[in-house]
């Protein structure tokens, strides 16, 4: 943004720097979709309270509490069955992958004492299981006798 390298940005969590001072970029991204409840995305003309950046600032703003309970469930469900297969799959006669993608989680907010203190908490857990089909290419007789006469040196083809 602005013709900046990555390491330009700043990313905020609720105001504080959540940058990772090595590499550049966010240190700890928040996953947690249904805690947030604003995002900001600025790219030029900062307040002073950003020195730190010269390509862009992201700031995401979490819930928080109120004098009224609230909170959400989810429960998101991906497995091979709503999915076809891919056209490799198809070319390689390989059988479609099984995998199940599960994200479940909640939010919870209220106050603790009316009017004066209130909390908010929340969770989320991300399970991904899969049994992934790989192609694996076996090299013929005549290929590596080829690799053999234009490598001889290399060490991987004596075992061949």
């Amino acid at each position: 943004m602005n013709r900046q390298r990555p390491r330009g940005n700043s990313y905020l969590l609720d105001g504080t720097y959540t940058n990772d001072v090595t590499y550049g970029g966010n240190a700890q991204p928040f996953s947690i979709t249904d805690a947030v409840e604003e995002v900001s995305a600025q790219t030029a003309n900062f307040g002073v309270e950003f020195g730190r950046a010269s390509g862009r600032i992201f700031n995401v703003i979490t819930k928080s509490g109120a004098n009224t309970y609230h909170g959400t469930v989810l429960w998101q469900y991906q497995s091979q069955a709503f999915n076809s297969r891919s056209n490799l799959d198809h070319l390689n006669a390989a059988p479609q992958s099984v995998f199940s993608h599960n994200v479940y989680g909640f939010t919870f907010g209220g106050p603790w004492r009316k009017n004066k203190t209130f909390f908010f908490a929340a969770f989320e857990q991300d399970t991904f299981h899969s049994t992934r089909n790989y192609s694996f290419v076996v090299p013929t007789t005549d290929s590596v006798v080829k690799l053999r006469e234009l490598f001889p040196a290399n060490p991987r083809l004596t075992c061949i």
